[in-house]
């Protein structure tokens, strides 16, 4: 009987370039197994005003691949993560746009949106309305050539509502009321509140 068993006793290293609004721009050598997501980590990742949706892996002078951090922060992968060659270039320009999102979501802060992004996106950007929520309708603080409005955004027009750079959207808490309670007191043995849904009459309460 014949048996084989291999294993890899090295690797190779190739040198790429990381450029732009990066923590530590230069040029790296890594090795032949880094992907452009491992890069982004050697170099600090973008610094104050680097974009997160748009790092460009630049090959023979030609974008190759378009990485966007957010896929990997709201799903843990991306397509684009890909391996590197030796000669890369990695390039991370300014941000485009940005939004401010404060109130009753998940994650308040900062976001990144890029053009043809909708409010419903940037809502799933925060994670999501939390459980105190008024999410029936949004108020958005625009600022405008002269000075600043605010719009109300309805549920139903979340996902055709455009945000620009520079918005800052805000989600109240619900109202501290009940839309179906009654209470019944006195002379019974059990007083207190109940649904109107369930003991629409009188006698049935």
């Amino acid at each position: 009987n014949t048996f084989l068993k291999t294993s890899l006793g090295g690797y190779r290293s190739i040198k790429i370039k990381i450029t732009g609004e990066v923590i530590a721009p230069g040029t790296y050598t890594v090795s032949s197994f880094t992907s452009l997501l491992n890069a982004m980590y050697s170099c600090g990742g973008p610094n104050e005003i680097g974009t997160y949706r748009e790092i460009k892996l630049i090959r023979n002078n030609r974008v190759v691949s378009t990485l966007d951090l957010y896929d990997v922060i709201t799903k843990g992968f991306s397509k684009s993560d890909v391996l590197l060659k030796d000669q890369d270039v990695i390039h991370v320009g300014p941000f485009v746009s940005r939004i401010a999102v404060e109130g009753y979501l998940k994650r308040n802060g900062i976001f990144e949106i890029l053009p043809h992004e909708s409010l419903n996106e940037a809502i799933n950007y925060a994670g999501g309305f939390d459980q105190y929520a008024y999410s029936d309708r949004i108020k958005i603080y625009r600022n405008t050539p002269v000075e600043r409005k605010i719009i109300d955004v309805k549920s139903t027009e979340f996902r055709s509502s455009r945000v620009f750079s520079g918005d800052s959207i805000v989600v109240e808490k619900l109202l501290e009321r009940f839309e179906n309670l009654v209470s019944i007191e006195g002379a019974i043995f059990r007083p207190g509140a109940y649904s109107v849904d369930n003991n629409p009459t009188l006698s049935t309460l």
